[in-house]
């Protein structure tokens, strides 16, 4: 598996490179726009790189379409790599890595990473979430779930199939509550401690929600907010955030028994419904699917 790993590495970041230098400018702003959060905030995260990003000038800045250094963008894409390799590498039978394969040649990720998008972090903790399932260390997975809720607040949909991995044991699903709440709780004070104010909150979670912007992206809100009456917007904005909350709950009833399946669907459904997805999520959720390729070749024979 190593050495398809080499190969899809070079090939990989010769076409980001490739993306990078010759594609045109605007027709990758253009699929990077992901204008999902109000960036305009200082925690933990942005205190780190303020000194290496340029950011995008828009109405709302996030990190999928912040401008990183090529110091950053390259050393977290081999991040990147690394982790889809320990993804599949939890399968004893799959001699050829197809995350690593999809992730390398997947236009997405591609343009993700020829926009100079540090979108890829939130993949990476996906990823990772998803590793730490499938080992069965829960604890584990609570706390990358908290850091990910940190940084947006779609991943805490995750922490359902954590709960659903530890669901016959009780001290287990306390435990990984705590860890995740705890998480979550740290960061969030230590950035109050940082600003002496609770005003980032309204940046960093609600502007998920509020998101106005209309520059067409991937996303289906853009085209919404350009057709509905003004005043039907909150009504529209909070009967979105339901569907999806009602969704990944009837996920859960019906895929309990397979915690990773169940994350997978998750991270399918928060990636399509959420408002302004951003291109790198997609990427992400096409590479995890590859897990579960067997059920495109039952679905092929019974078409068939």
């Amino acid at each position: 598996m190593f050495r398809y790993f080499i190969g899809c590495l070079a090939v990989g970041i010769l076409l980001r490179f490739l993306c990078l230098n010759l594609a045109p400018s605007p027709v990758l702003q253009s699929i990077g726009h992901a204008a999902n959060e109000d960036w305009l905030r200082c925690n933990i995260f942005l205190v780190l790189i303020s000194h290496l990003v340029k950011e995008e000038v828009t109405i709302f800045h996030n990190p999928s379409v912040i401008n990183g250094s090529p110091a950053i963008t390259q050393t977290l894409e081999f991040i990147g790599f690394l982790a889809f390799l320990s993804f599949d590498s939890l399968k004893d039978d799959m001699r050829i890595p197809l995350s690593i394969f999809v992730f390398a040649f997947n236009p997405f990720s591609i343009f993700a990473f020829g926009n100079r998008s540090i979108g890829i972090i939130p993949v990476i903790f996906t990823v990772l979430i998803f590793v730490a399932l499938i080992k069965g260390r829960t604890l584990v997975a609570s706390i990358l779930c908290g850091v990910g809720s940190y940084i947006n607040i779609y991943p805490i949909f995750l922490m359902l199939a954590v709960l659903a991995r530890c669901r016959d044991r009780k001290s287990c699903v306390c435990s990984s509550l705590f860890a995740f709440v705890f998480t979550l709780g740290s960061l969030l004070f230590a950035t109050y401690y940082y600003e002496k104010s609770w005003s980032f909150l309204r940046h960093c979670y609600l502007s998920n929600i509020y998101a106005r912007n209309t520059t067409p992206n991937l996303g289906l809100f853009w085209y919404m907010y350009v057709e509905m009456f003004p005043h039907f917007n909150v009504f529209f904005v909070w009967t979105m955030q339901l569907i999806i909350f009602s969704i990944c709950c009837g996920l859960l009833f019906r895929f309990y028994e397979d915690p990773p399946f169940l994350a997978l669907l998750i991270t399918m459904t928060t990636g399509v419904l959420r408002p302004y997805n951003s291109v790198a999520d997609l990427g992400c959720s096409l590479a995890l699917l590859m897990h579960w390729r067997h059920l495109f070749i039952c679905e092929f024979f019974l078409l068939g």
